[in-house]
């Protein structure tokens, strides 16, 4: 079985309409950061791992969204646990690959106890995510292996 790497890619990397008809649907839904672009990104295999908070929206809506990213996506939900609201309030979790999904919402309660898993998986650099674990212990007071730092 021979794989031609160019239309793989081409496949990969192509602008699927019917996904760009999805998140222009749904532009208006209330979110921390510009979800279109981190959907693309996940989409076009830049970000492993998507995490989109929705804030206060109609579940109804959240749910037809969720449905529609279910063509191009595995989806897990997090819903943010808040007995006033009777609309979502939670993040949807998204990757092309299956387990990363798993992973992000059975650790999304951990943050910073997982942030080096978390920080790759979300896409940051390798680089990144170190120096952030490493802030982190200096402000918690951890221990830093500084043999461990060229």
């Amino acid at each position: 079985m021979s794989i031609q790497t160019d239309n793989v890619e081409e496949e990969i990397f192509s602008e699927d309409k019917d996904l760009i008809n999805l998140l222009e649907r749904f532009e208006d839904l209330p979110s921390e950061l510009q979800i279109q672009e981190l959907i693309i990104q996940a989409y076009r295999l830049e970000k492993p791992l998507t995490g989109v908070e929705i804030f206060d929206e109609d579940p109804e809506v959240v749910k037809e969204f969720i449905s529609g990213l279910e063509e191009f996506f595995y989806i897990r939900i997090h819903k943010f646990e808040d007995d006033s609201r009777t609309n979502f309030c939670g993040e949807i979790f998204l990757s092309r690959f299956k387990t990363l999904v798993d992973v992000a919402l059975e650790n999304h309660h951990l943050s910073d106890e997982v942030a080096d898993l978390a920080g790759i998986l979300y896409g940051y650099q390798p680089k990144e995510v170190f120096e952030y674990c490493m802030e982190q212990r200096k402000r918690t007071g951890g221990t830093i292996n500084t043999n461990l730092i060229k």
